[in-house]
Order: C-alpha cells, then structure tokens, then sequence
C-alpha cells in the first residue's frame, strides 16, 4: 500500500489554486479529458516524445527551459506520458526555481515502486493529478458513471492506479478536515 503525500495546508491550497489557474487561463477549465498541447502552446513548450536509450530508461521527462522544450518517454502508456507531461508542468508552476538552469532538468522514474520520492517530485506528482483529474470534475463524472472507475479513468484519460490514487488523497483529505473540526469543537 502507497502512502498518501499529503503536503501541509498552505502547500496544498497552492498546488491546487496553480493547477486550477492553469486550467482556466488556458481555456479548458471544465474539460474532462485535458488537451496537454493546449496547455503546452499557451505556455509556450513543445512536447517532444523521445525513444530512450539505455542509460535514460527511467528518464520519465525533462525540461529543456533555454529552448522550451519538454521531452516524455515515448515508451510508456499514453496515460503515462500525460500524467509525465501534467508533472512537468507542476515543476514549471511550482518549482520556479529551475527554469534558470543553463541545460535540461531530468525526472528520473525509480523502477521500485515502494521506494520514497523526493518531496519535490511528491508536489510534481500532486500537480499532475489536480490538473488531469480536478476536485470538481471527477465528483461529476464518478457520479455520471455511477462509480465505474473504469469508465472514470478513460474520460480523464489517466490509469486506474493514478485515479484511485486520486480518490485515495481526496478521501484522505476529507477525514483530515473532519478530525481537524472533530478536535477543535471538543476543545
């Protein structure tokens, strides 16, 4: 079983307001399957698919910011590659502190799945899914499909693993927010 990142409030509350503003000034605010290259010309990148050799196996992406350029493992699943692109655009909006590298920013893809990510990677990660699966929509569409996570997951076009992730954090996110209340009304 995964741990749920949960970063304190504040961090949460701005990794969510930038993956919101995102959406909305770029024009797809309401879309359920997000257009990534739409995201990608408003901010002014190219996405590039590149075939990894094999000393970048597990290079999931990279950001050339000098030449505006993101490169996605063009091996993975179409899922993985727009989850790779979404987290890319988390490093872009909330790690600001990179894109004055001379040369290319790598996220490697560590082949153990239990091993811990960096915090920063965590945050990236977080992005990506509250810009591909928001609050909002995926409430309307597990309704809509009557919770056929199935059918939820081919609309956000995203994996199962990522959208039960997704509702794992929002869940977890809701009892944190009772157990807060639960506390301070009895205190």
């Amino acid at each position: 079983m995964k741990i749920i990142f949960i970063p304190d409030k504040s961090r949460l509350y701005e990794i969510r307001h930038q993956a919101n503003a995102l959406r909305m000034s770029s024009g797809v605010a309401g879309i359920v399957m997000l257009p990534l290259n739409t995201i990608a010309e408003f901010l002014q990148f190219r996405i590039h698919l590149f075939q990894p050799q094999e000393d970048s196996q597990n290079v999931a992406g990279a950001i050339d910011y000098p030449r505006r350029i993101m490169f996605i493992n063009a091996l993975g699943s179409i899922n993985r590659q727009r989850f790779s692109i979404a987290h890319e655009f988390g490093h872009m909006l909330i790690h600001t502190e990179y894109q004055d590298e001379p040369s290319w920013v790598y996220d490697f893809r560590s082949p153990d799945p239990m091993r811990k990510k960096q915090p920063r990677e965590q945050e990236a990660d977080l992005f990506a899914a509250e810009l591909l699966i928001p609050v909002e929509l995926v409430k309307q569409q597990v309704m809509l499909f009557a919770g056929n996570l199935s059918s939820v997951a081919n609309e956000f076009q995203v994996s199962m693993e990522s959208l039960r992730y997704r509702l794992d954090f929002l869940n977890h996110e809701i009892v944190m927010q009772k157990e807060i209340f639960w506390i301070g009304f009895h205190q």
